[in-house]
């Protein structure tokens, strides 16, 4: 089996009660980031980029710590969306 981009897969599959989370409206796309995140399809992130990471990957193609990543993942909300 090939090892996972950056040596560890990432899972953030939760099994929680969502009655208590959070609902916001996002695009397909978007969806399907989240999605890819959770399963580890994206390995190594573990969410989406920070400042930090994004600013790296457009300018280095390269996150914060060195590691190959050339998509800006992002969760492009609205800024009354961000805040909740």
């Amino acid at each position: 089996m090939i090892n996972a981009h950056g040596g560890k897969l990432v899972n953030r599959v939760k099994d929680v009660d969502p009655s208590g989370l959070i609902s916001i409206d996002i695009s397909a796309d978007l969806a399907n980031d989240v999605e890819n995140i959770a399963d580890g399809i994206f390995s190594p992130l573990e969410g989406f980029l920070n400042q930090q990471d994004f600013e790296s990957v457009i300018s280095k193609g390269r996150l914060a710590n060195g590691m190959a990543w050339t998509m800006p993942t992002v969760l492009d909300v609205d800024d009354d969306t961000g805040k909740k």
